[in-house]
C-alpha cells in the first residue's frame, strides 16, 4: 500500500521554453527520519519525513549529485559544479569546509572509511580526506579526442580498489590509497 506522504516544491517555477533536469537524487537517513535534496539551483534541503524543513543550505554553485551523508560523523558532503566539495553539519547545516578540487563534480562522490572519491567532468578522480578536504591524491585520463560519451559511470569500490569509467570508454582499476 502506497501513499503519497508528502508534496514540497522546492525551485522556483520555470516559465520559458526550456526546463532545466533536476538530477540530484534523495540521501537518505531513516534511521534520523531526515532526508537531503540538492538542487541545480544550488541549494540542499534538510527535510524530515513529513517534508518539513531542517535546515537549507547555500552551496553559490549548481548542484547536479546527490549529497552524501556519513550518518557516523554527521556529516554531509556535498559536490558543486564549480569544483567544490562542502562539508555541512548534517544535523545543523553548518559548513565544516568547502574545498576547492578543481575540476566540475556533476556525479555523487563515494565515502570510503575516512576518504571520499570524486569524478570530475573532465576524467579528473581525486581522493579527498574527509576530516578536513585535503585532496590526498588525483588520476587524470587524457580527454578523449574525438566522440565520447556523456557523463560518467561513476565509481565503484572493489576490496582496496576503485572502478572507474571514463567518457572515452575507456574503465581504470585504481588503488584506493594511492590512485596507482
Amino acid at each position: 500500500d502506497l501513499r503519497l506522504r508528502f508534496s514540497r516544491m522546492l525551485t522556483r517555477p520555470f516559465t520559458g521554453d526550456l526546463i532545466p533536469r533536476e538530477r540530484a537524487a534523495v540521501a537518505l537517513d531513516p534511521r534520523r527520519d531526515r532526508m537531503f535534496v540538492a538542487t541545480s539551483g544550488g541549494n540542499v534541503y534538510s527535510l524530515d519525513g513529513n517534508g518539513r524543513t531542517r535546515f537549507h543550505y547555500v552551496a553559490d554553485s549548481e548542484l547536479d549529485a546527490t549529497p552524501v551523508l556519513d550518518a557516523a560523523n554527521d556529516v554531509l558532503f556535498i559536490a558543486a559544479m564549480d569544483g567544490t566539495l562542502h562539508a555541512v553539519n548534517a544535523t545543523t547545516g553548518e559548513q565544516k569546509y568547502k574545498v576547492d578540487v578543481g575540476h566540475p563534480l556533476a556525479e555523487e562522490p563515494v565515502l570510503f572509511g575516512d576518504t571520499l572519491f570524486v569524478i570530475g567532468d573532465d576524467d579528473v578522480v581525486a581522493a579527498v580526506a574527509t576530516e578536513d578536504g585535503g585532496v590526498l591524491w588525483t588520476y587524470r585520463r587524457p580527454p578523449a579526442e574525438e566522440i565520447s560519451v556523456s557523463g560518467h559511470a561513476g565509481i565503484a569500490i572493489i576490496g582496496d580498489r576503485l572502478i572507474v569509467g571514463f567518457d572515452d570508454g575507456m574503465l581504470a582499476a585504481l588503488r584506493a590509497n594511492d590512485g596507482a
